[in-house]
């Protein structure tokens, strides 16, 4: 009997704390185009750019009301760079780190970062063969994102363009 009790204890604060996650969960339209079963690889991408941030047939996320887990931007070029979303990719041109030493800072001009921001960041294209680039140091200002990438090698990393995938919680 106690054991009754813990379980339906247990399974009652399970769907409590379930319910209360998804609250902000946006529903699934009902229309024709949503519910048919055989659409439902077409609306999981839907609903998948909704959560990301982005406009779609589900609506925009950014109206008072809506989820999105955050926006997504890229942007490339010589640095700095701006993309203002919550995550993104930037690439930079013309990129060059001389052996064990560090690059010019990489620097991401976001709207959406603040020096209290908790940013990661990580490097999607490598440097010429034998090279080591890799991400030393990513450091949130107000508006900026300074990005340093270092090469762990004695190999010059040549002229690249580094591509960096970062995301930054405030």
């Amino acid at each position: 009997m106690k054991f009754m009790k813990w379980a339906f204890g247990a399974a009652l604060a399970l769907a409590l704390s379930a319910a209360a996650i998804a609250a902000n969960l946006p529903q699934v339209p009902s229309s024709a185009s949503f519910s048919d079963p055989s659409q439902i690889v077409g609306t999981l991408n839907q609903w998948s750019l909704y959560l990301s941030g982005q406009p779609n047939a589900m609506g925009t996320p950014a109206t008072a009301g809506n989820f999105g887990l955050g926006t997504y931007c890229t942007a490339s070029g010589a640095t700095p760079q701006t993309c203002n979303g919550s995550r993104g990719q930037v690439s930079f041109t013309n990129v060059t780190a001389a052996g064990n030493t560090n690059a010019t800072a990489q620097v991401i001009n976001n709207s959406m970062v603040t020096a209290a921001s908790a940013c990661t960041v990580t490097l999607q294209v490598a440097g010429a063969g034998g090279s080591g680039p890799v991400v030393t140091s990513a450091v949130p200002g107000a508006g900026t994102l300074t990005v340093v990438i270092s090469n762990a090698t004695a190999t010059t990393t040549g002229s690249f363009t580094p591509t960096l995938a970062f995301q930054c919680f405030n």
